[in-house]
């Protein structure tokens, strides 16, 4: 058996024995071991040509072995985060409420790894369905694995909450768009592979990459197919709107990434990367200036993502020398600041049920490391010195004053908005004024001793990230 299986199939045995421990601390575990080991299995591979299944050849390079063993290892660190985070109550009837408040206040459920229990099973169907798509060549199939992908998503975003399906409809609408449009522009792909004696006019190659490029700009949700991501991440829980943040556009850049290598040609005539930096630009100027009057941390961290969205794409127009390998350093800084996010926001809500910056008054002075993590997880999607995406953001920038220098005034102002939208957070967690609170705290008033460690492991990881990027990525 070709050793690419293994990490298919793994994950897949497991599903049914972490789905009968989903709502327990164990389940998490298993899920969380299970990802591990299949991060190692794909960094132990041998990229190149797998197999050959129904004509069909299945082949591995360097790029989508990298970013699927990134994807399982912090898939792992998302369902551990989620294991440590307590089950909350979304929403509260106003006599729920104020009988609570006479009691302890309570503002969740305070069940540890109930939150991630539909997290935990189908994230591991999705680290095989994600490693069985990077192997595939043709944009056809993929775009039938991607819809199966997507319905699973729903299920990671809905997370058994009964109090809204605003984000896991709109996500799973937009994203399901793009599968005929991309089915289209595979038969005319197909069509000029087989059928040699019909030439491929001018015409065919603006028809071809139009299709191909609203396909991907409704499946990487840029502007202004964003609030796909942006809902998900302002509706989900911490954790799982970070493993969906992080995870889908990961494997669609992988699928894009070979893609754009194989037809070249067809991208090249058609003045494609020209299009896709004006998206990508805008994608980044309108996720920072959004994010800058954002009043929740969980909104905050979707237009932060969509402004990081940005910086990403743009290192695939510009045609960077080195943009495969700035690409995975984007996603490397990407993964540790949603990793980081997602934790301090989860010991946040700890002890309230919501995130908002009214409701988090005052609460640095409880929870300080939680506090630091937010600013700093901020912080690295920005670019600032010391974090992780200091040295890709400063690539982007010098690439892009040889393009046009008031693109770099625009896009450093748009970072500048989001690490505003940071400082506005931090303000209000600094506030210890007695000024009215929405949910008031509970007993609890200090990070969860899982979580306090989680985030302090995570600022380390990201300090040497950028102090020592040559020898972390070489």
């Amino acid at each position: 058996m070709p050793p690419i299986l293994w990490p298919i199939i793994i994950p897949l045995s497991m599903i049914p024995v972490v789905y009968l421990f989903r709502r327990t601390q164990l389940g998490a575990l298993i899920a969380t071991f299970t990802a591990l080991g299949t991060s190692w299995l794909i960094i132990k591979l041998e990229p190149g040509f797998v197999v050959d299944i129904l004509g069909r050849a299945l082949i591995l390079n360097d790029f989508s072995q990298t970013a699927l063993a990134l994807i399982a290892f912090f898939a792992a660190i998302f369902f551990f985060i989620s294991a440590l985070s307590p089950s909350f109550i979304e929403e509260k009837t106003k006599r729920v409420r104020l009988r609570q408040e006479k009691r302890h206040r309570k503002a969740h459920g305070g069940v540890q790894g109930q939150e991630g229990r539909t997290l935990y099973p189908v994230g591991l169907a999705l680290l095989s369905l994600f490693i069985g798509m990077s192997l595939i060549s043709h944009l056809g199939i993929i775009a039938l694995f991607m819809q199966v992908a997507v319905i699973l998503i729903v299920f990671v975003i809905q997370g058994g909450r009964l109090v809204s399906t605003r984000a896991a409809l709109r996500f799973l609408s937009l994203m399901s768009l793009a599968t005929p449009i991309l089915l289209l522009a595979a038969w005319q792909f197909d069509t000029y592979n087989y059928q040699t004696r019909l030439p491929f006019l001018p015409d065919t190659y603006q028809q071809t990459t139009l299709l191909v490029g609203l396909g991907f700009s409704l499946w990487l949700a840029i502007v202004p197919f964003h609030s796909s991501l942006t809902t998900t991440a302002t509706d989900s829980y911490p954790a799982t709107a970070a493993f969906v943040l992080l995870t889908v556009p990961a494997i669609i850049l992988t699928i894009f990434m070979p893609l754009l290598e194989s037809w070249s040609v067809v991208f090249d005539y058609s003045l494609f990367f020209e299009n896709l930096l004006i998206a990508a630009f805008f994608t980044a100027f309108i996720g920072g200036m959004i994010a800058s009057i954002q009043r929740g941390f969980s909104q905050l961290m979707g237009y932060a993502a969509l402004y990081d969205l940005g910086c990403l794409l743009l290192i695939i127009a510009l045609k960077h020398e080195e943009g495969a390998m700035l690409l995975l350093m984007s996603l490397s800084s990407r993964a540790v600041a949603l990793s980081l996010l997602a934790t301090s926001t989860a010991a946040l809500r700890a002890t309230h049920a919501r995130d908002g910056f009214v409701e988090l008054r005052g609460m640095a002075w409880q929870m300080p490391l939680a506090s630091f993590g937010l600013f700093f997880g901020g912080a690295t999607l920005v670019g600032l010195p010391f974090t992780a995406g200091m040295m890709i953001r400063w690539e982007i920038l010098a690439q892009l004053a040889s393009e046009d220098v008031r693109l770099v005034v625009l896009l450093g102002l748009s970072g500048l908005a989001v690490f505003i939208g940071y400082l506005r957070g931090i303000q209000h967690l600094l506030d210890d004024s007695n000024g009215e609170q929405v949910d008031n705290v509970t007993i609890q008033t200090q990070e969860p001793l899982g979580l306090r460690v989680m985030i302090i492991g995570l600022i380390i990881i990201n300090l040497l990230m950028s102090l020592f990027p040559s020898s972390l990525f070489g």
